[in-house]
């Protein structure tokens, strides 16, 4: 009982700022938990998103239609209504999917925007309550001259309203904090799950003719390149199954580069960021001092070294559209 009325002096102290701050931190946690449930309503979970990314890879569409159907949640939800009315037309169903995850997401968002206002307004107001604090404290001076106890008390109590604008400032930062990286993993999800479903994979075998080849390279183990169009990485069982899948026949397909020089290529690069500068000079020394060294003696170890294919640089497929 002495700390809740020990606790009830300070507040009061504090001045009319906590009555605000009050109401901010009971606001704050009003909407953490209606959030939570709201989430926990609508989220449908990382693991959901994987089983569908794991039937659509697998060509099991029964089933993905089905797991849809049984889940709860926004994504669930919206890849059902997707896949049930507009399959026939992929238009018209990244149509519907961009719409509808846009309605779902502002939905997600809301009242994230007034814990944003709090987290910034509340040590505001602990400032103001403290500065009004303070003010009142320094009226000693002509009341109660030579009492220094009188002005350190007051000031401790002017600084109680800071602390609190501070508290209820770092409770409401973690419950945004929290709810936004929630709603960046629903996003992830949401586009894995769509770009999944959509049936635009038959867009190459569209536009070759019949009997028309296709030459297809795409980087495996490799750095950042052509930016900003490096997008994503493909596996040879990966890219083999996207052209397989848009009725295309593989005529030969090859993997360039070996583990060994996989390797020797990273760290070759890893030096060169290391060592470059924009003089050429410098550059050309320091390419003879690092660099070649390891290219020189990278080169005799792949050469000895037996090829390993599980790790390489490209994949280099030729296809051909049946007649």
């Amino acid at each position: 009982m002495d700390f809740i009325s020990q606790g009830i002096d300070f507040f009061r102290q504090g001045g009319i700022v906590m009555y605000f701050l009050l109401a901010a931190s009971i606001f704050v946690v009003f909407i953490g938990i209606e959030r939570a449930f709201y989430f926990a309503r609508m989220d449908a979970g990382r693991a959901f998103a994987h089983e569908f990314m794991l039937h659509i890879a697998n060509a099991r569409f029964k089933e993905a239609v089905a797991l849809t159907e049984e889940k709860r949640g926004a994504i669930a939800d919206i890849l059902f209504s997707a896949i049930s009315k507009n399959s026939k037309n992929s238009r018209k169903m990244s149509s519907y999917m961009e719409i509808q995850s846009g309605i779902a997401l502002s939905k997600l968002r809301s009242r994230m925007y007034y814990l944003s206002v709090i987290v910034t307004m509340a040590p505001l107001l602990g400032l103001l309550g403290t500065i009004s604090g303070m003010i009142s404290t320094f009226s000693v001076f002509n009341i109660e001259a030579g009492e220094p106890s009188a002005i350190t008390g007051g000031v401790g109590e002017a600084l109680i309203a800071t602390a609190m604008g501070l508290c209820v400032a770092i409770i409401a930062l973690s419950v945004h904090a929290y709810f936004s990286q929630r709603i960046e993993n629903i996003v992830t999800d949401m586009e894995m799950c769509f770009s999944a479903s959509e049936s635009n994979r038959v867009e190459l075998a569209r536009v070759l003719r019949p009997g028309g080849k296709m030459l297809v390279t795409v980087p495996f183990i490799w750095a950042e390149h052509e930016l900003p169009y490096d997008f994503r990485r493909f596996s040879l069982i990966g890219i083999r199954k996207h052209i397989t899948d848009q009725g295309l026949t593989i005529l030969a397909e090859e993997r360039s580069g070996h583990f060994a020089e996989v390797v020797l290529q990273l760290w070759m690069a890893y030096l060169r960021s290391l060592f470059y500068v924009k003089n050429k000079y410098v550059n050309l020394l320091m390419n003879a001092i690092f660099i070649a060294p390891v290219c020189i003696l990278g080169g005799a170890i792949v050469w000895l070294l037996p090829r390993k294919p599980e790790l390489y640089f490209n994949t280099i497929i030729l296809a051909q559209k049946k007649i």
